[in-house]
């Protein structure tokens, strides 16, 4: 180590050499470790930026099929809404001639139209609820449709026979008399059934706003027992329907929940060094 030592100090020229080259090879090192590190750290940016695209697109699908699913089971319930009440409407008013009819078919084609999107879209219980759904509206509005009249006409002829004094119709106590028989008149047999009948139409033929088809319509019903009965049982099977279909979707679209619409995007293990 002596006689390297005095041979550097006997020639400075080249120990001065000598620290210039490791000079050089020390930067050259540590430009390739540093290109290195840069390079590596790229790599890994380009590998982050291209998960987190990914999760961003992921994201934008789910938030998107989340909106055309409230969408769609929204519309879908406002509609069977609608059902419901054009069905209570054959109870209130005569559906003689068929504009009301005419709406009910128009609607519930909008509804079997908008149950199809959502059997594309939606999960697999709101599905099955909706398809439960469609079937008690058929229940309500064919019921309806068929038992419609009879509570129609006793309700026209309770308003004519329950008018202020000297506007009710002469002929509606005698209607609402006969209507009464009639119900009770199904249980003690054909004959009085038959005669029971007979007054009954008698009776509402006299009286305004009471057409042919509508005294055979609602006689006929009346004549074959409690239709009021059927009736609440096919609407509280709608309601019950529409509240499980109402519970499966607040499920389907977690409802109540706060759901973060972007995850964070993943921590990225370099990070871009400057040399």
């Amino acid at each position: 180590m002596t006689a390297f030592k005095q041979y550097f100090e006997d020639n400075p020229e080249i120990f001065a050499a000598l620290v210039a080259a490791i000079a050089i090879l020390g930067g050259l090192l540590g430009s390739i470790i540093g290109a290195k590190i840069q390079a590596n750290g790229g790599r890994d940016q380009a590998a982050a930026a291209r998960e987190a695209a990914r999760i961003a697109a992921e994201a934008q699908h789910v938030a998107a099929l989340w909106s055309v699913q409230h969408i769609q089971t929204a519309e879908y319930i406002r509609i069977v809404h609608e059902l419901s009440r054009l069905s209570t409407s054959f109870y209130k008013q005569d559906s003689t001639g068929g504009a009301l009819e005419e709406q009910i078919s128009t609607v519930y084609r909008e509804m079997i139209q908008k149950l199809a999107e959502i059997e594309l879209v939606a999960s697999v219980p709101v599905v099955e609820a909706a398809r439960a759904v469609r079937h008690a509206v058929d229940d309500v509005t064919s019921n309806a449709q068929a038992l419609g009249p009879a509570a129609y006409l006793e309700s026209h002829v309770r308003r004519l026979a329950f008018r202020p004094i000297g506007e009710s119709h002469p002929g509606a106590p005698r209607a609402m008399r006969a209507l009464a028989a009639l119900k009770l008149a199904h249980t003690s047999g054909d004959d009085a059934s038959t005669d029971a009948y007979q007054e009954a139409r008698d009776a509402v033929r006299q009286l305004p706003g009471v057409n042919e088809y509508l005294a055979t319509e609602a006689l006929g019903i009346i004549q074959h027992g409690d239709y009021e009965q059927l009736r609440r049982e096919v609407v509280m099977e709608l309601a019950e329907k529409r509240r499980l279909l109402v519970d499966a979707a607040r499920g389907m679209l977690k409802s109540g929940e706060s759901i973060p619409i972007m995850p964070p995007p993943p921590r990225r293990g370099w990070q871009q060094v400057d040399i």
